[in-house]
């Protein structure tokens, strides 16, 4: 029985491989239309200045969030123990998301914190515009992110058939949406993945430091770097190399169309995606 699950899943994730990649080579010309004529704006910050408004961020949303974290973790028992597990990674995910974006929000409020921040987005789209563009380079990218996928998982195998210690499960909060029971916890999880995420790590990942490194460093390395920063907050060793790949790319998009959204879009649905993939197999399970 087993094995028919594990061959019925197999067949599943070759099935949506292929598609992705079929998709992607389809509009992978349509992409190369996807830019903008205008350049994305330097950020004219010092050092200094850069990484003080880095620690100050950090520690507000630490302070924040460990308020928020304090008042709302419960504990968990056997009675409730799956809710209760849910719940708190609501709540640890809110607890970082929602005080990030705030203080963007606020940042952008008052006009010398503004100035210090700087443009980060200067071609105006219609959400129409905007969502097309997202999953057209979404699509264009996806056959150079199952590659690197496919490889990096063949090898992550091998290390673990040679005897390392490395666990083949999926990013936690990942697992618990697909494998929860539909309600409020599962709703918000997923409202946090494709919508808070998103906005919150590319306005950090790719609105800031991606702008501050480019200015210090070659545009190719600037991204890279960022990608690999990127891969290291989610903490995990079998989806690394596929995130510091998504990293480098949702850069290149921002660079190419000058616009923050763009990438926060590909973000999302990529997001998205892949938590339909993982309800797939769950279903097959």
């Amino acid at each position: 029985m087993q094995e028919d699950i594990n061959l019925n899943q197999q067949i599943a994730s070759l099935l949506i491989s292929v598609v992705l990649v079929a998709v992607g080579l389809m509009l992978r010309k349509r992409a190369e239309e996807e830019g903008s004529p205008m350049l994305l704006t330097a950020w004219s910050i010092s050092k200094t200045d850069f990484f003080l408004l880095v620690w100050f961020m950090l520690m507000f949303v630490f302070l924040v969030s460990s308020v928020l974290g304090k008042g709302l973790i419960r504990e968990v028992d056997i009675e409730n123990d799956d809710q209760v597990v849910l719940w708190n990674a609501l709540v640890s995910a809110l607890a970082m998301q929602v005080p990030l974006i705030t203080l963007f929000i606020i940042l952008y409020v008052f006009p010398y914190t503004r100035q210090l921040m700087g443009v980060i987005s200067v071609v105006s789209k219609n959400y129409i515009q905007l969502f097309k563009s997202g999953f057209v380079l979404l699509m264009a990218g996806m056959p150079a992110f199952m590659g690197v996928s496919i490889i990096w998982g063949l090898l992550i195998t091998l290390l673990i058939m040679a005897g390392l210690p490395i666990t083949g499960e999926p990013q936690t909060i990942v697992t618990l949406i697909a494998e929860a029971e539909f309600g409020f916890n599962v709703i918000g999880l997923v409202f946090a993945a494709v919508v808070l995420a998103p906005i919150a790590e590319e306005l950090l990942f790719r609105g800031m430091l991606y702008r501050f490194f480019r200015q210090q460093m070659s545009m190719q390395m600037a991204a890279w770097v960022t990608g690999i920063l990127f891969a290291l907050i989610h903490f995990s060793i079998v989806a690394f190399v596929p995130l510091v790949f998504l990293g480098y790319y949702l850069a290149r998009c921002y660079e190419r169309t000058a616009d923050i959204r763009v990438p926060i879009v590909i973000h999302g649905l990529f997001n998205a995606l892949m938590l339909v993939r993982m309800l797939v197999f769950n279903v097959l399970a």
